[in-house]
Order: structure tokens, then sequence, then C-alpha cells
């Protein structure tokens, strides 16, 4: 056994170079929600709400005010709060900054529509990352509906560079605007592994942030970082080619001392003894079983060792199949299907779930035959309007 030892090292060497190349494999995507009011609860960031006048002349209000026009059921509002503004021309503009660190972001609004004559109900918004170009949203209310819009899935983003954002949501003009912000959903590359290069952007509510302000700040940070830094990035390339040299020389040794017993006639035994490796033999593995892994045993005849037969599947970031239930959500994220009209225990809607009566529903499938023993159904007639379930996923 003493003779197999440089093999064994030798493979374990070849595992720790693919793994070097493929820093994917610390890399994992999680979902971060930044509220109205709680704001971001891993980072503390809360949003910066502008103008900051006083009391009786900030346009801004949130759940508690009593005097408003509007006041959606806060049972539906996400962590039971939003935060909302009628705009103005006097006003001039308002604001809301939003700060994260992630790859994608999607923001929410609450929609009002036929709130009572002399109500503004319209939604305008800009939506500007980065200081990039503007992103206009409009919802024009629907005079025939008193209730009042959830979960309206108002900018979505993805493909950003892992690293700092700001996005800034506006209205400004001549037209009397209602906006109401409910909460933001982005997704971070969690990998573990701190970076160095972070932008902090000024947390004060100033409205006069200069677009050279914001430019620089951008300009410090990494672009195209993915998660790991550039200074991890170096030392795993490093560590990878001094691996390799190492591996080399390991491999001209064996084949230098299997040469020489050979040629004085040594039996070496090598082909009943054997070595193990796995060997990736399905080109495409169907997704419910996962990889089939097979072993090889064999020996090449001028006493190298089949280093090309390697698998290398381990060292590149696996897929993994999550489910989204309709009443549980995401098991791993903890988001769940969005249904409009929401489904509320408090207002009655047109989606019910596997504790409907008989009574309500004409429909009842065997919830034994049904995933988690769950569904969620609706019966869509024309005067419903808008029917929809969205689902907020991070995947392939």
């Amino acid at each position: 056994m003493s003779n197999l030892w440089p093999t064994h090292l030798l493979l374990v060497l070849v595992y720790l170079v693919s793994v070097s190349f493929n820093p994917l494999v610390a890399v994992a995507l999680v979902n971060r929600t930044i509220d109205d009011t709680y704001g971001d609860l891993v980072t503390g960031f809360k949003p910066i709400y502008f103008p900051h006048s006083p009391k009786d002349s900030n346009p801004w209000n949130n759940q508690d005010c009593h005097r408003c026009a509007i006041t959606p059921d806060v049972s539906r509002a996400f962590s039971g709060t939003y935060t909302a503004a009628t705009y103005h021309p006097f006003i001039k503009s308002i604001s809301i900054t939003l700060d994260f660190n992630g790859t994608a972001i999607w923001v929410f609004f609450i929609n009002a529509n036929n709130a009572g004559p002399a109500v503004t109900t319209r939604t305008i918004a800009n939506f500007t990352m980065d200081n990039g170009p503007p992103v206009l949203y409009e919802h024009v209310p629907d005079p025939m509906k008193t209730e009042v819009d959830f979960d309206v899935p108002a900018y979505s983003r993805d493909g950003l560079n892992s690293t700092q954002h700001r996005l800034v949501i506006s209205a400004f003009g001549d037209t009397d605007v209602y906006v109401n912000f409910d909460y933001a959903i982005y997704s971070v590359e969690d990998s573990g592994i701190p970076s160095s290069t972070e932008v902090q952007f000024p947390s004060t509510a100033s409205s006069d942030l200069s677009a050279a302000t914001a430019a620089a700040a951008l300009d410090n940070s990494t672009p195209g970082k993915r998660g790991i830094d550039g200074v991890s990035v170096a030392i795993g390339l490093a560590i990878a080619f001094a691996t390799l040299i190492i591996g080399f020389i390991l491999l001209r040794l064996l084949r230098h001392r299997r040469n020489a017993k050979k040629a004085h006639g040594e039996e070496l035994g090598m082909k009943n003894r054997g070595f193990k490796f796995q060997m990736d033999v399905d080109n495409n593995p169907p997704p419910s079983s996962g990889y089939k892994d097979r072993s090889y045993t064999g020996d090449r005849e001028d006493g190298t060792l089949p280093i090309l037969a390697l698998s290398f599947y381990s060292a590149f970031a696996k897929l993994v199949n999550r489910t989204i239930d309709d009443g549980f959500g995401d098991s791993e994220t903890g988001v769940r299907p969005v249904y409009r009209p929401r489904l509320s225990d408090n207002t009655p809607t047109i989606w019910k779930n596997q504790d409907c009566s008989p009574l309500d529903c004409a429909i009842l499938p065997a919830t034994r035959k049904a995933f988690t023993g769950t569904y969620t159904a609706a019966t869509y007639y024309p005067d419903t309007r808008n029917m929809s379930i969205t689902f907020q996923f991070t995947g392939l």
C-alpha cells in the first residue's frame, strides 16, 4: 500500500485544483426584504423619505394617519405597515431612496382606485438605479373599483453587479399623484467571504445628491464582482498554480519509479490492486435522481495515471430543486405566492383553498392526493377584471 500514496495524494491535489478554479461552489443567492418602516433587518438600513418637512406639512404618512382619505387595510400590507404620500406640484418633488447590496430587486406598491370625489389615486413614479436612466411606472385607477390593490409589482431589475446600489423612487411635475410604498425584495450573493470594496452611500435625506457624487461612489466599487473579491480570487489562483506544479512533479516521480522497477524486472502488482476514482458517465442525468456516479478501476500499461478520466462534477455548483407550495410557499426563502385579488381572512375573495366548504365550492379535490395536502383555486368571471398568481424566485 505504500506504493500507492503518490496516487492518492495526486487525486486529492487534482480535486483541490478544480475547487480553486470554481468559486461558484461558495455562492448562494439569498432574498432579503426592505420594509417601508422597519427597513432591512439584516443591514439595518431604512428607506429615506424626502422631503423631511415638519409633521403638519410632511407629505409622507404611514398607517397611523387618521386624516388621510386613503387608508388601506393594514392586515393586508406587508408587516402591517405602509408609507404613502400625495404629491402636489407646489411640493416640487418627493422621493424614496433604497440602498442595497445585491444582484436584483423588486419593489411593491399599494395602489388605490376610486376613493371618492376629488381624491387623488393616480400613481406615477420614476425609478432611477445608480443614477442611470429613469424607468416610468404608472397606475391608472379603475373608476368602477373601490378596493385597494396590494402587492403590486411596480419595478424590477436583475442582472446587477454584486455590489452596492442605490434606487431612487421619485415623483415630480405638474400632476397630482399618489405613491404608496409597501416593501422591496432584493437578492444578494452570500459567499461567506467578506467583501473589501463595498460602497458606503451617505445615509442623509439630502435631495440634491449630485450625479457626480453618486457616480464617484459607484466608481470606487468593483464592477462584475460576483460574491468573491479580487484578493480572494488572486489567492485562489496562486494556490491552484502551486498545486498544479506539485502534482506535475509527483506524477513525474511516480512514472520514473515505475519505469525503474520495470527495468529491473520487478513485479509491480498494480493490476491486481487497482485504484478507484469516480467518473461522470451521464451527460444529462434526470433531475429527479440526481447525478449517477459509477466507479472505474484500471491502470495504463505505460504506468501513467488516466487523470483526464477524473470527474470534476463535485467542483461545480450543483443544481438543487426547490418547491414553491401554493399555501406554504418556498420552505427555503419563506416567500409565498401572491394571489390577486389577495387572499385574506377578513375580505371575501375568489381564491379558495382546501378548507372551502361544499356550500361555497362545487369542486373539492382530494387533499390526500394534493402536494402537502393543500391547493388554492379560483373560478374566473369577466367582472373579476384581474386575477393572477405571482411567484418570486431566484434560479435557472
